[in-house]
């Protein structure tokens, strides 16, 4: 049997309203090692989370038991992550799996306004017999998670074929405010041609108007902007190992668009890192193209694409400072699967392998559990790729120490993780696992859940 995330098996038993077996223990935490345990014996999934600047954290994600999926909740800590106190703020949240949005326009405000929603775990069948989820209630908090008020949506997002928290965000697309994400017309049927459809208000999401994006089919990978104009979207056209990679690019706010990459076949799953107006790098985490990636060096405009057949792909990429970056690969080592950086000086054109030490049994990757490299600050970066340890890097990725992080022994990966920048990391995922450090990774603690519930 092929094991799945927890968030992905929640999702599957309840849309087709019966349990599905899960994997053995050896490969998964077992339910006394998980630290989010709630009343009754569930824990606590975690999908999403926002260290604020008032030293606080704050969580989303679903409460479980077993593989039993009991709904969505929040989590807020007073002390940086190690104490949980739970909130149930809606009644109507526990029926969704959600996810944290910030408005754009709130980036210079403190304390920043957060919203939460999410996908119902009840889906409606279409005429073409697929699951449409739609968006659960809309809540924001303006006072760093201590309350939740219902709120208006801050964007009419579409119905969605799955019910796990989705990444999609909202971005300002121009000097004006202007607010837009992106929706694909025709995805919920499989039968129709599908298009991609760029979203946007001028007027604070009083009113969206509806543009189609040129070129592309499947729904983007990455919608970026400067906040003042230029805006770059990332998706993939086609279908399987026969995709093409395609990035558009608009100087107007998204009125105008101009195709600046196009790569033939490129398949797989794609990840993006930087900023426009600096630098991007695209790279592909499919297992079967080896490393592939594109670099540019103009926040869009123009790309420079290399593929290296003997390495594995890149997991995750980060920035480590001006032309610096860091990538963290998972490669074979006999019986085993060893975490390895990559340090790149000049703009992602060239790397340098630097081991982390961190070394999983050989079915770690092929069971998909996820990577994580989190860019802490003052030049720390951290590696977790299953296990009870992370690798520390503090010189920019140039040398890494294991250190532990009070997690169990297990084969699993994290799906969220935050960091304030001033020593505080936050990593969270599924089974109940937790941990944080506030010294910049050199000592963790598990998160734990107050008794008092609310």
């Amino acid at each position: 049997m092929t094991c799945v995330s927890g968030l992905a098996r929640i999702a599957a038993a309840a849309a087709l309203g019966f349990a599905l077996a899960g994997c053995s223990t050896y490969d998964l935490p077992t339910q006394p090692e998980a630290k989010l345990r709630v009343a009754g014996g569930g824990t606590v999934s975690v999908s999403s989370l926002s260290c604020r600047l008032d030293g606080s954290v704050v969580a989303a994600g679903v409460e479980t038991s077993g593989i039993n999926s009991l709904g969505g909740v929040l989590l807020r800590s007073a002390d940086r992550g190690l104490h949980w106190e739970m909130l149930r703020p809606d009644a109507a949240l526990r029926d969704v799996s959600p996810w944290f949005i910030e408005d754009p326009r709130d980036v210079n405000m403190a304390p920043r306004a957060l919203y939460v929603t999410g996908y119902r775990n009840v889906g409606l069948i279409t005429a073409a017999v697929m699951w449409a989820y739609s968006l659960g209630p809309w809540l924001v908090s303006r006072d760093d998670g201590k309350t939740w008020r219902p709120t208006d949506p801050l964007a009419p997002f579409a119905k969605s074929t799955r019910v796990e928290p989705d990444p999609q965000q909202v971005v300002q697309s121009d000097a004006t405010g202007t607010l837009a994400f992106t929706r694909v017309a025709g995805w919920l049927n499989p039968f129709a041609n599908s298009s991609v459809i760029l979203v946007r208000s001028r007027d604070g999401g009083r009113t969206w108007q509806e543009s189609s994006l040129p070129g592309i089919t499947n729904p983007p990978i990455g919608l970026l902007s400067d906040g003042r104009g230029r805006v770059v979207v990332v998706a993939t056209s086609g279908s399987a190992s026969d995709a093409e990679l395609v990035v558009l690019q608009s100087d107007d706010g998204g009125e105008r668009w101009t195709e600046t990459l196009r790569s033939k076949r490129a398949g797989g799953w794609w990840g993006i890192a930087g900023r426009v107006g600096g630098t991007l790098i695209l790279w592909n985490q499919g297992e079967r193209t080896g490393r592939a990636y594109f670099v540019s060096s103009d926040g869009g405009r123009t790309w420079s694409g290399r593929a290296i057949g003997l390495w594995r792909p890149f997991r995750r990429v980060v920035s480590a400072g001006p032309g610096r970056w860091v990538a963290l690969s998972v490669e074979p080592a006999g019986n085993e699967q060893e975490a390895i950086a990559w340090v790149s000086d000049d703009d992602g054109r060239t790397w340098t392998l630097r081991p982390t030490g961190i070394k999983r049994r050989k079915q770690y990757e092929a069971m998909g559990h996820a990577s994580t490299l989190v860019s802490a600050g003052n030049g720390v970066l951290i590696a977790h790729a299953g296990g009870s340890r992370v690798a520390r890097s503090s010189d920019h990725g140039e040398t890494w120490q294991l250190h532990d992080a009070a997690l169990p022994d297990r084969d699993f990966g994290f799906n969220a993780h935050c960091t304030d920048g001033k020593g505080l990391v936050v990593l969270g995922g599924d089974y109940g696992l937790l941990t944080r450090t506030v010294d910049f990774g050199v000592t963790w603690q598990a998160g734990r859940i107050l008794d008092v519930l609310r």
